[in-house]
């Protein structure tokens, strides 16, 4: 294992360390903001005035119905699904010279996106209301750190199981 600089090189991948600490502190203060304004948004559809842990009084939208509260949280989900698949992609992509974690994570969303196009679909012959539980849980998969943290560690490990396979097999 070489050490250069912020990188460590180990025979042939690179970890640029500087871009997944940032990619993941991103991730995590993405997290927060979203879970903040989410759970804010909940507190003023519930008709609620008092503001609890991980909510926050927001003063542009206090005097919005609950209906356009409903369509607002729609567009945040949809804008907190780019901001959290391209931080996510885009970390995994500059942070390791290997691009297996990149190339899985793109695969993994694109199958999520599937999994939305198909449910979006089926409102077409089932209510809403029997999707809905299918269609949070696809964002709440989206909206977390979490695919980072396991394509980094898989990324490493993979590699760094290869690199003793080809050392013990010379």
């Amino acid at each position: 294992m070489v050490i250069e600089g912020k990188n460590i090189s180990e025979k042939g991948m690179v970890i640029k360390w500087n871009w997944w600490v940032s990619a993941l502190v991103m991730l995590f203060i993405l997290s927060y903001i979203r879970e903040v304004s989410f759970l804010s948004i909940n507190n003023y559809i519930d008709g609620g005035t008092n503001f609890y842990a991980k909510t926050t009084e927001i003063k542009l939208i206090e005097n919005y119905t609950s209906s356009e509260l409903i369509r607002l949280k729609y567009v945040i989900t949809i804008l907190f699904s780019i901001l959290f698949i391209s931080i996510t992609s885009g970390g995994l992509y500059f942070s390791f010279s290997n691009k297996k974690a990149f190339e899985l994570s793109l695969f993994i969303y694109s199958i999520v996106l599937l999994f939305t196009i198909l449910l979006l679909l089926s409102i077409i012959f089932i209510p809403f209301n029997n999707i809905f539980g299918y269609m949070r849980s696809l964002s709440h998969f989206i909206h977390n750190p979490i695919l980072f943290i396991i394509l980094s560690i898989s990324a490493y490990s993979f590699h760094s199981k290869s690199q003793k396979d080809n050392t013990s097999t010379t």
